[in-house]
């Protein structure tokens, strides 16, 4: 009767136990159209385009220093060397979170010794010390019958496989920043050539203008014009050697050195004409390669496995346990086959009321996926946005060239007229001051939109994941395709 009461116990119980563990998280992976936004099959500023293998971008440039440049980064740069050392923390990790999976085997060795007092009938006593040694294997096991463990181990996984992703994020930013800074100290250092041409022309014309002056051709304020003008340009070249000298500080910053400013690989100057094309047909398929994308992909991955892993624990835990050794009170006789002891066990924890400790732990999981699922849109978004942004950016770039192309050769020319006319008396001197400053002022604009150009092309290769125009090119050739 007793035993049949106990099953009807049993089966009333078990319901109540499944119960009280929670319904399934509702948690999944989204699509984008969930995240609340839509992918387009191209981007809006180039139509259409196929996939293909990705080349270092910064041979694009066509200067072999940069290889030197990238390596340094890549082998010395600090943010390089913590996210790689972060791999190697994901990655003992996630070989932690898999040793669940396997029976663990422990060793424990005691040694005891108390005295004991028998007290007879008659009040006699009857005192004895007692010696106990013990040594004892110990092995259990975990079942993992709901797959608690291994939700875990994935989870430990996409972190370790984020880390990595993070990893080549982290190397395509310090690699675009150091290519970046070396190409913006090469433009610079052509403004500081151009400065001091500008101040080596200033001197010239003052020195024309104060021998007109003792020849009595030109008047006293000629002089104060030049001298004024000597002083402005002079004035003007210290803010450039300043930038200059930042930026390569900055440089050895990111190469791992001593910011000395001395010792900067020297790269010829870009021209903007030099560079491949913007061709046709950019896929929007190719953010997938960016690995700031899959890094997000990938947290929000380990997350959603987070989620059941913290549901799963709301469920029993079944665990195997024995132990097999000696004990003895003798240590001579401790190894005696007499004195082997051992035990089998078999054990189920359920957690019935933990003040909801266990479901409240599952919900601030499930309000981390959430939080992880939002900053994968963002990602997504902000991606997207980076390669509109670059790609219409560099298209007004170049169109802004041509009108700064247009202004110097204009400007050249109205020096060249109001040079001659100068000459022959028929200009003042104000008026060549300030012909030759638009001359000079055109051609340090057009140098500033040349690095405008040059930052832009590195900012849209970072946005297409370390895409190469040059790339593409060879591959439209090799398939004898056009990209659409």
């Amino acid at each position: 009767m007793m035993g049949h009461i106990r099953k009807r116990a049993l089966f009333v119980l078990i319901p109540f136990l499944l119960l009280s563990f929670g319904c399934r998280p509702s948690v999944r992976m989204p699509s984008p159209e969930e995240l609340g936004f839509r992918i387009p099959p191209g981007f809006d500023s180039a139509a259409g385009g196929e996939a293909f293998a990705p080349a270092p971008w910064w041979r694009d440039f066509g200067d072999p220093s940069l290889e030197k440049v990238v390596d340094k980064v890549i082998a010395s740069n600090f943010d390089v060397r913590e996210s790689e050392a972060r791999i190697e923390e994901l990655a003992a990790l996630f070989s932690a979170a898999g040793a669940g999976m396997y029976p663990s085997l422990d060793f424990s060795g005691r040694w005891s010794r108390s005295k004991i007092v028998y007290r007879g009938f008659g009040g006699g006593e009857i005192k004895s010390i007692v010696s106990n040694y013990e040594v004892d294997l110990v092995p259990s096991y975990e079942v993992d019958l709901w797959g608690k463990v291994r939700e875990g181990k994935k989870g430990s996984f996409y972190d370790y496989l984020s880390s990595q992703q993070t990893f080549h994020a982290v190397v395509e930013s310090a690699v675009a920043e150091a290519v970046s800074k070396t190409l913006e100290a090469s433009f610079l250092a052509r403004e500081r050539a151009l400065m001091r041409e500008r101040v080596e022309t200033a001197e010239k014309l003052l020195e024309a203008v104060e021998s007109r002056f003792r020849r009595g051709i030109a008047p006293l304020s000629d002089v104060l014009q030049a001298r004024r003008n000597l002083r402005t340009l002079s004035s003007l070249l210290p803010p450039v050697e300043r930038r200059l000298d930042a930026v390569r500080r900055e440089l050895h910053l990111l190469l791992g050195e001593y910011p000395s400013g001395k010792g900067i690989p020297e790269v010829r100057l870009i021209d903007p004409r030099d560079l491949h094309p913007v061709p046709p047909g950019l896929p929007s398929d190719l953010l997938k390669r960016r690995p700031d994308i899959q890094a997000a992909e990938s947290a929000l991955r380990a997350q959603y496995h987070r989620v059941f892993e913290a549901w799963k624990k709301r469920f029993p835990s079944i665990t195997l346990s024995a132990s097999a050794g000696y004990s003895s009170d003798e240590l001579k006789s401790l190894f005696d086959p007499a004195s082997e002891i051992w035990n089998v066990a078999v054990g189920i924890v359920a957690p019935i009321f933990r003040g909801g400790a266990l479901k409240a732990l599952q919900e601030a999981e499930e309000a981390r996926f959430r939080q992880f699922a939002v900053r994968y849109a963002r990602t997504i978004l902000q991606a997207f946005y980076e390669v509109e942004v670059g790609l219409s950016t560099e298209e007004s770039l170049f169109r802004e060239r041509e009108e700064r192309v247009k202004e110097v050769e204009a400007a050249r020319d109205s020096l060249e007229a109001v040079k001659a006319r100068y000459e022959k008396g028929l200009e003042p001197f104000l008026s060549l001051l300030e012909a030759q400053e638009k001359f000079d002022s055109s051609r340090v604009s057009l140098l500033e939109t040349d690095l405008a150009i040059v930052k832009n092309r590195i900012f849209l290769y970072r946005a297409l994941g370390g895409w190469s125009f040059a790339a593409l090119e060879g591959k439209r050739e090799r398939t004898g395709r056009q990209v659409k």
